[in-house]
């Protein structure tokens, strides 16, 4: 017989695998959690592997049968209880087994080098993963890894060393692995710190690694990224695009040195003035310092008026390119360009936008000022509807307190120039005059109508893949008219229709790409593609540009109290996450489950189903043992003398074995004979010198053949009269499930 270490070397490999592979797909396998008896349930399905493997002849029937009956009886059970998606929602029950049969095929394979290599390679890139990822895992699936991973190594050295003796290495994995079991089971019981290694050395060399890459490819022929990314962030916008995708890359890291902790922030990179057919595009080449004279008439005005920390703060950033190669400036609301600015920064201005006199990459860093509005509070909603004419005094005030230049006598020529740039005629059909009219009823004042017309967009719905315009979609007009009847889009298409609204409605308008950047509570943030976004400005008079927001969800700026609040913070609004839509339990076309019911029927089935799988499992057994020993008994009357001998040979050394009297390696037939003649009745020993002279006589003697036999099939009727009076139990055992026992 195999010795029982044989039965053993693909379970040790086989379960531990499997349990850790349990933690890791617990979602995928439909678990809520890994409890020890979904463990134990991997465990046996290994075990069941192995016994399948090395059962000979029809017993591996038996185990094959149980196995379909079982999963036969979940799938009437699932009729019974009439549950449709019972084996969905239970699907752990049938895929639990299927892992562990991979996993016992894997370990079956293991006993090539290829395989072994590559198990400890997928462990190794599977552990790396999790870490790099920082993705939690019980401390069980990690050590069950590495558990694997000793296993495999282990098992590898045994086989490549040379040995005398006994030299297979599945016996001498089997020994190992109590060894490797014990030190499993002290590296559970020390504790796990609550709060994760940071790494920090491995960090540091990996960013060395990263940023030397990153240089690299920015040295050598690398475009500028700000236009590649997705649409609504890019050089020339295209409206007409069908979707969007995701993008996790980190952009910029960005850190908040001066100024109040904001919400979001709209991080500005590109302005563009005119839409062409339907791609929006930048036509100012050159710089009339629109950003200093923007810069300068909000702060103008809100100086005249008082109270300048009600309606406005300052905000000054540390912008960081991490995965980033760019021309393009990035800057918050309304940056504070002054020349010498510009100077140290090394760039030039077009219009509003701003780029670098050379592309900037990996690790380069500027600091930017600029200002946030309170325009969501009420308060400033009244600054705007009663706003004065900024005065040349407040202007040349505020210019020498900081030092600006720009003359007040060139205020109107530069609102001039804003107008010939960024108002553009547009053309409204009659039915997009009749939503502007429905939206701003008789509200007269021009902020006001344009804050209703955003909120009445910001009411449509959001989505990133509305699919293609239409073929008669071709330009402005067009593009409102079918955009106020589909009313579905994302950034790009809210931008705008919001700008094309606003020039309709006679008031400069710009296009404008770049990030809306979550901070919530950190003063520090990373930029990922994902923040990539495309906004409104409208300009007005005595003001100057201000943001409208009309993306669904996305008019989550900071706003603060003022002092007519008595110091009350207003409520913030939470930056926007889409999320699928999930029914509300009792809404129309959803169901509540009884709960009552359902335990009751799960109470009253579940004994009625165990009972029925033992019936079912017993009489299968029964049917499957009567055909096993009828078939072995037709076989052997068929057999010739020859054939029965050596059958008989095998069951009665068997039975002696059984009884503890095995015939030892180094004894012959006759020593042995001689031996069991003193401790077993002559009926049991005398077929042994008959059998060793049949064997090595003459083999064409029949009739000492058919003596043989008939000695042999005695001796085998007393060998197991003798093992039923030594051990009564083991003899019913052994009666039932071995065919040599008949």
């Amino acid at each position: 017989m195999r010795s029982p270490k044989h039965f053993l070397y693909e379970t040790i490999l086989a379960a531990p695998l499997s349990i850790a592979l349990l933690y890791l797909l617990r979602e995928e396998l439909g678990l809520s959690k890994v409890s020890v008896v979904h463990c134990l349930f991997a465990a046996a399905a290994c075990a069941f592997c192995a016994l399948y493997q090395y059962r000979k002849g029809n017993n591996r029937l038996i185990l094959l049968g149980a196995a379909a009956i079982v999963l036969l009886l979940s799938g009437l059970y699932a009729r019974y209880s009439d549950s449709a998606d019972y084996a969905y929602n239970h699907r752990y029950l049938w895929l639990i087994p299927l892992l562990a049969v991979g996993c016992y095929l894997i370990a079956i394979l293991n006993r090539f080098f290829a395989v072994r290599m590559l198990t400890a390679a997928g462990i190794v890139t599977c552990l790396v993963f999790l870490l790099v990822n920082e993705l939690t895992v019980p401390k069980i699936c990690v050590m069950l890894f590495l558990t694997v991973l000793i296993l495999v190594f282990a098992d590898s050295i045994q086989r490549r060393w040379v040995k005398q003796g006994d030299t297979s290495p599945t016996q001498h994995l089997v020994c190992i692995a109590p060894f490797v079991a014990l030190w499993l089971f002290i590296a559970l019981l020390f504790p796990v710190s609550s709060k994760p290694y940071d790494w920090n050395f491995f960090r540091k060399i990996w960013n060395r690694i990263e940023d030397f890459g990153l240089f690299f490819s920015q040295r050598f022929g690398r475009s500028d990224d700000f236009k590649n990314y997705m649409t609504g962030f890019s050089q020339n916008a295209d409206v007409g695009t069908g979707g969007i995708s995701e993008n996790s890359t980190v952009l910029m890291h960005l850190r908040l040195l001066n100024g109040h902790l904001p919400v979001s922030l709209h991080l500005g990179g590109q302005t563009c003035d005119t839409l062409d057919g339907l791609t929006w595009i930048s036509t100012v080449e050159d710089d009339f310092r629109e950003g200093e004279f923007d810069y300068l008439e909000t702060m103008s005005a809100f100086w005249q008026h008082g109270h300048v920390n009600d309606y406005i703060r300052s905000i000054e950033l540390e912008v960081t390119y991490r995965d980033f190669t760019t021309k393009h400036v990035f800057t918050p609301e309304k940056p504070a360009t002054r020349p010498w600015t510009l100077g140290q920064l090394k760039a030039v201005a077009q219009g509003e936008n701003l780029f670098f006199d050379e592309l900037k990459g990996v690790n380069f860093r500027y600091d930017i000022e600029g200002i946030r509005m309170n325009r969501l509070h009420p308060a400033f909603s009244e600054f705007m509807a009663t706003r004065e004419a900024i005065t040349e005094e407040s202007w040349t005030g505020w210019s020498i307190s900081t030092h600006e230049d720009p003359n007040f006598s060139d205020l109107e020529a530069y609102r001039q120039r804003i107008r010939d740039t960024y108002l553009q005629p547009v053309n409204v059909s009659s039915k997009v005059r009749d939503f502007i009219d429905t939206v701003c009823e008789d509200e007269t004042d021009g902020y006001a109508r344009l804050l209703r017309l955003s909120q009445a967009l910001s009411g449509f719905t959001y989505s990133r893949s509305p699919g293609a315009l239409p073929e008669t979609v071709t330009d402005g007009e067009s593009y409102l008219d079918y955009f106020v009847d589909s009313r579905t889009g994302f950034c790009i298409h809210y931008a705008t229709a919001m700008t094309l609204l606003a020039r309709a409605e006679g008031y400069p308008a710009r296009y404008v790409q770049g990030f809306l950047v979550p901070f919530l509570n950190d003063r520090e943030i990373d930029v990922t593609g994902d923040m990539a976004h495309a906004w409104c400005e409208v300009y007005f008079e005595n003001v100057g540009w201000i943001i409208f927001e009309a993306t669904p969800g996305f008019a989550s700026d900071a706003y603060w109290a003022v002092s007519g609040d008595g110091g009350v913070e207003p409520s913030v609004p939470t930056p926007y996450v889409p999320r699928p839509s999930i029914p509300t339990p009792g809404a129309p076309g959803t169901t509540e489950p009884s709960t009552t019911s359902t335990t009751k029927q799960t109470s009253s089935s579940a004994p009625l189903f165990i009972t029925a799988a033992f019936v079912l499992l017993l009489l299968f057994a029964v049917i499957v043992l009567v055909l096993d020993r009828w078939i072995t008994n037709r076989r052997y009357d068929r057999m010739s003398y020859r054939e029965q001998m050596a059958t008989l040979y095998r069951r009665n050394r068997n039975l002696l074995a059984w009884i503890n009297l095995p015939c030892a390696e180094d004894e012959t037939l006759t020593e042995y004979a001689e031996r069991l003649s003193g401790i077993l009745p002559p009926q049991a020993v005398k077929w042994i010198p008959s059998y060793e002279a049949c064997i090595y006589g003459d083999a064409d003697d029949s009739a000492t053949e058919i003596t043989t036999v008939a000695l042999m099939e005695d001796a085998n009727e007393c060998l197991r009269k003798q093992f039923r009076e030594q051990d009564p139990a083991r003899y019913r055992i052994y009666r039932l499930f071995n065919r040599m026992l008949h």
